[in-house]
């Protein structure tokens, strides 16, 4: 009827040949049941034994409860009740329709028990599902709803009973869940009198089975950690992307902190030990939220485990902060650049760290250079461009221009020179300069760039106009500042052009006196010369043009809307010219044992122009002999690195790739 049911057929239609054909299979069949016989009298006696047995299939499960008495001195079994019912129409896993049927078996038991009351030790329950059995021995709330709701009614219905495992073979319930035609039924004493084990002592029964190792229908386990939180108060500062305004509240802290404790009461303005002070306050926070293993292990023995990212660099604890090692401690270096503070890469502090904005909004190379010089930060590199990426600034300020082909170094480019030798010059500008006089509208500006050929140095002078006279005055200060130039190169500009003109005039009028002979032949040899690129080719002065550039990267964004007075110009355009000169002109490196790169201001004073002035070595080599050969140490060592490092860098055409024929002419 089930099945008939599930194909869903109409009233009027037939259904298939197979269910047809069971059909007249069980019809022929059911005169059979005539011809059996089944006990009336089912005797019970003070030592009568009562054995459950359930089984299921996937058609039907069903329960059958055996007697066990003695008589005239042997036992004897007969089949006391039975109940079966259909598997439900919803597909449903085998081990859940054998609870089903011991759960079936643990209500037909528990209704005989309370007619009969037989005595609980001689009650028996049996069923061939290990799973099963698992979860009636085991704690209800481990399984799912559906298991744990029937695992609880069995329970407290079979207390008092035992269950036991047995095969499938010898379990007379397997009759009720698959079915049996009425000819098998006839004689089957499996089914009228039970297994014959049951009427044997214990020791013949069957033994246990192993119990399954991992069960179904186990609830998810909800696992709650429970842990004390650690509040990191410089990540949750309102100020945190401020790097001076952050220092600045710490400072406060620490003044409260010693005016609470009346150690002192300072007032009035913030000075350098103080900053000093809530730096070290702010990077230690930092690292005890970070570099909690690596700092146990520093506090413990001095030493890191291999697999930490620190362990290559050494790593040391120095008032409660960790600072690089390295192989540079007998260096003559101060200590934060010898050994700089360990900071983490994804901190929010660590962005305000790198002051892209003071730093006249440096490039990746030049703030890399500045931030080592006192930290020492996780994967510096993809931090720094991750600033300067997000930089709105720069951002507006870095259009798409047009390249031009490179072309072979010029002699002047690859040769050793004194410092601006040779020279390549170039304007930029217009800048607008306030007058400072009410009514006066702003008036132009510009800048000459001048640039070294060797070191790339550059020299920015502020000039009011575009005429010759005024460029002639920046020349004279720039030569006065940096020495004559042996060679001069720029463009086909008319005031270049009108005071290479007006100085060949004032040469010839000075060398044309009789009376200054030998001067004349000094100046000749020592005159400037000047050369001009042909017109309209930009690109033989990449040189002076790069400067230019770099001269507007800076003093654009650090000008922007404002517009300044000459002094505040000219301050700025220092500033410009010292960061542009303390640039690197090698790739770094992560290593923290290798030289620091080498800059043009090396060439001009000997260390970068942004870095803390060294100690001087005038007590140690007291004799000016001495001194010079230091001196003279430092430019050979210069000039030895700038052909081994910066020499080879510009040997390769770092672009146009694929173009091959310009690199074979």
């Amino acid at each position: 009827m089930q099945q008939l049911w599930k194909l869903r057929l109409h009233w009027d239609e037939s259904g298939p040949s197979c269910l047809y054909t069971e059909w007249q299979s069980f019809c022929e069949q059911l005169p059979l049941v005539e011809n059996i016989r089944v006990a009336r009298l089912v005797q019970f006696g003070n030592e009568c034994t009562f054995h459950a047995f359930a089984d299921a299939s996937t058609k039907a499960y069903g329960a059958c409860i055996y007697v066990v008495s003695q008589s005239e001195g042997s036992y004897r079994s007969a089949l006391l009740c039975a109940r079966s019912r259909v598997a439900p129409t919803k597909e449903v896993s085998l081990p859940r329709l054998e609870l089903c049927a011991a759960l079936l078996l643990s209500e037909l038991l528990d209704s005989v028990c309370n007619l009969l009351h037989p005595n609980p030790l001689s009650v028996h329950c049996w069923t061939d599902s290990m799973v099963a059995l698992a979860w009636i021995s085991g704690e209800p709330s481990r399984w799912a709803t559906f298991v744990s709701n029937r695992v609880s009614i069995i329970q407290a219905l079979t207390l008092k009973f035992k269950w036991h495992h047995v095969p499938g073979q010898l379990n007379p319930a397997d009759i009720l869940s698959r079915g049996v035609t009425p000819k098998n039924l006839l004689d089957n004493n499996l089914w009228f009198n039970g297994p014959n084990f049951i009427v044997q002592p214990n020791e013949h029964w069957p033994q246990a089975a192993v119990s399954p190792t991992e069960l179904p229908e186990q609830r998810k386990q909800q696992t709650l950690l429970v842990a004390t939180p650690t509040q990191d108060i410089v990540a949750e500062l309102k100020f945190v992307n401020n790097y001076n305004k952050v220092l600045r509240i710490f400072c406060y802290v620490h003044r409260f902190i010693d005016a609470s404790r009346s150690k002192s009461n300072r007032n009035g303005y913030i000075d350098v030990a103080e900053m000093n002070n809530a730096l070290h306050t702010v990077c230690r926070l930092i690292q005890q939220q970070t570099f909690m293993d690596e700092r146990r292990q520093l506090q413990a023995s001095n030493t890191v485990s291999r697999k930490s990212s620190l362990a290559q660099l050494s790593p040391f604890l120095h008032e409660g902060l960790i600072r690089v090692g390295g192989r540079l401690r007998n260096a003559t270096l101060p200590f934060d650049e010898k050994h700089p503070i360990f900071l983490p890469k994804n901190h929010p502090f660590v962005s305000s760290i790198i002051l892209h904005r003071q730093y006249l909004y440096a490039g990746n190379q030049t703030l890399h250079s500045i931030v080592r010089e006192r930290f020492w930060i996780i994967n510096a590199r993809n931090v720094i461009r991750q600033v300067i990426h997000k930089c709105l600034t720069c951002y507006r300020f870095r259009p798409i221009l047009a390249e031009q082909i490179m072309g072979s170094l010029p002699k002047d480019r690859v040769n050793q020179y004194s410092p601006f030798e040779v020279t390549g010059v170039d304007y930029c500008g217009p800048l607008l300069m306030t007058q400072k006089i009410r009514g006066k509208s702003p008036i132009k500006a510009y800048l000459a760039a001048f640039i070294c050929f060797i070191s790339k140095a550059i020299h920015l002078e502020l000039v009011p106009d575009l005429t010759s006279a005024a460029f002639i005055a920046a020349l004279r200060r720039f030569i006065a500042r940096r020495g004559r130039c042996r060679v001069i190169y720029s463009d086909n500009a008319t005031n270049f052009v009108g005071a290479n003109r007006e100085l060949r005039e004032l040469l010839q009028q000075f060398v044309s006196q009789e009376h200054y002979d030998d001067v004349q032949q000094a100046c000749c040899e020592n005159a400037i010369e000047w050369k001009f690129i042909p017109p309209r080719s930009p690109h033989f002065g990449g040189l002076w043009e790069s400067a230019v550039k770099q001269a507007k990267h800076y003093l654009r964004r650090a000008i922007g809307a404002h517009i300044l007075t000459h002094d505040e110009l000219h301050t700025i355009c220092c500033q410009a010219e010292a960061i542009i000169n303390s640039r690197p002109l090698t790739p770094m490196t992560s290593c923290p044992d290798d030289m620091r790169p080498i800059t043009p201001a090396h060439l001009l004073i000997g260390r970068s122009l942004t870095s803390i002035p060294e100690p001087s070595l005038s007590s140690s080599n007291p004799g000016a002999l001495k001194r010079y050969q230091l001196s003279q140490w430092i430019q050979q060592q210069f000039w030895e690195r700038w052909s081994k490092e910066y020499l080879r860098e510009v040997q390769q055409r770092t672009k146009w790739n694929p173009i091959t024929k310009f690199a074979a002419k």
